[in-house]
């Protein structure tokens, strides 16, 4: 115990934090004895939210056991993996971290010096650095290597880019595909949910099958249940007189998904519930009931437990539809957005080596695509098809216009830390570059009024000045 006890006239407001400090060097010095790696073969991770943070008393320490077991941990370490002490001796590492222990221990191999982005599967970045024990001849030791398996080439391996959030989604959907297990896709809208639930109906054992598609938020209320459930001929005013089986009919041996489900009128939830819990569906305006099996695959961009906590979706239906949840990533929270823009112009001009203009590239990275892999396909395929016949690189004017004010507000946002004389990196400067060019550009588009080129940018005119100040002073 750290007796920090006094008269209370000699109070500092900063005691407190430095008994914090001294009792995490105490914990940080048990831990490096306990799992010395002079003498232990294990991996010791250290994490930071960010890479400054690493080696200091404020990181995270994590012991992982040969197997991948988490065997010890500090207190900040278990609050940024979101474990508990109890977790320690029965959690794995791939249950924590996107990236596999071979990633890391091919990290420690090349430097234990350099800090590395991993991601939580819950799509956190955390900075880390590894480390691993040492065997008397300086070599790493062998810590469980992989089994060699044969390459996949389905539907869900062509979704894969390289970004390790998506990977790990991928990789549980995989292990629950074939099973009476229902998949809920979280994410924003445009993120690829209903792509993700194709793909894994056509690289499952009822690829063979149709997959039924229904977009709860699209269909009137008064015509949702008549689309799911089917009719009887004559159920009602304007029904065919043959009736219609019912999407929920249709995808039997196959797979349903519902998209947006999070906006089913609560009238129907509960006929939902039914047919999921019975696997049967009795269609409108009466007859038999009707044995359905189908795998189920739910999506929504709502936050569902809130939802029901405001009486908006019923609780058992949720617990029903949610075997695994997966939450997909933004596209702007990914780490392959070059290979995605690759792919999707190989996609869009086959057969043509298609280039973006290295500024327009950084603008891109940088854009925070509020309509995610939707927005940039759609911006894409304009671009595309605004180039002249020999042209082979997309520049700004190939960009729809409401998104090159936007990237152009972005740019001419930027602002140089390092105006205190040190020398600037040669990336700040492209960004610049990139800035100067964006203001000369809008101000010229505008015909020289500076007030209008300042509202297009998105910034004050006083801001604008300035940035033409410093332009020309920079010449």
């Amino acid at each position: 115990a750290l007796d920090v006890s006094g008269d209370y006239r000699g109070y500092h407001r900063h005691t407190l934090g430095l008994v914090r400090s001294a009792a995490r060097m105490i914990e940080h010095r048990l831990f490096e004895t306990r799992h010395d790696l002079r003498h232990w073969g294990g991996l010791k991770l250290r994490l930071h939210a960010q890479p400054e943070g690493l080696g200091t008393v404020t990181e995270g320490l994590l012991a992982v056991r040969e197997d991948g077991l988490l065997v010890g941990a500090s207190a900040t370490a278990l609050n940024i993996l979101g474990l508990t002490w109890r977790d320690l001796q029965h959690v794995r590492l791939d249950a924590v971290l996107a990236e596999s222990m071979e990633q890391l221990l091919d990290w420690c191999q090349r430097s234990t010096y350099i800090p590395r982005v991993v991601h939580t599967l819950s799509g956190q970045a955390v900075w880390l650095r590894v480390e691993t024990g040492r065997s008397s001849s300086g070599v790493h030791r062998t810590i469980a290597a992989p089994v060699a398996v044969a390459e996949l080439t389905d539907a869900l391996a062509a979704m894969d880019t390289g970004d390790a959030v998506l990977q790990a989604a991928i990789a549980r959907a995989r292990k629950v595909m074939g099973k009476a297990i229902p998949l809920l896709l979280l994410g924003e809208s445009g993120v690829g949910k209903e792509v993700f639930a194709r793909a894994v109906h056509d690289s499952g054992p009822r690829q063979s099958k149709s997959f039924v598609a229904v977009n709860c938020a699209a269909l009137p209320e008064n015509l949702i249940e008549a689309e799911l459930f089917g009719y009887q001929g004559g159920a009602f005013t304007g029904a065919r007189r043959e009736g219609a089986p019912g999407r929920i009919r249709e995808a039997h041996g196959g797979t349903l998904f519902l998209d947006e489900i999070g906006d089913m009128p609560p009238t129907l939830q509960s006929r939902l519930l039914r047919v999921l819990q019975d696997q049967q569906v009795v269609p409108l305006g009466g007859g038999k009931p009707v044995a359905v099996d189908f795998a189920l695959v739910c999506a929504t961009h709502r936050k569902l437990p809130q939802e029901m906590q405001e009486g908006r979706f019923r609780e058992d239906l949720y617990y029903r539809i949610n075997g695994l949840t997966l939450q997909l990533p933004a596209l702007r929270a990914r780490s392959d957005f070059d290979e995605l823009v690759a792919r999707q112009l190989r996609r869009l001009v086959p057969g043509h080596s298609i280039l973006i203009a290295p500024e327009l590239m950084v603008c891109l990275r940088r854009y925070a695509w509020p309509g995610n892999l939707r927005q940039l396909a759609n911006a894409l395929r304009t671009a595309c098809a605004l180039l002249d016949e020999q042209e082979t690189v997309i520049a700004w004017h190939h960009m729809p216009d409401d998104l090159a004010q936007a990237l152009a507000a972005d740019s001419a946002n930027l602002e140089a830390p390092w105006a205190n004389g040190d020398e600037a990196p040669a990336a700040a400067l492209d960004l610049r570059s990139v800035s100067r060019q964006t203001i000369a550009r809008t101000v010229s588009a505008c015909g020289g009024n500076l007030s209008e080129a300042a509202r297009v940018l998105g910034i004050s005119r006083n801001t604008l000045y300035r940035k033409l100040r410093d332009q020309a002073g920079s010449r």
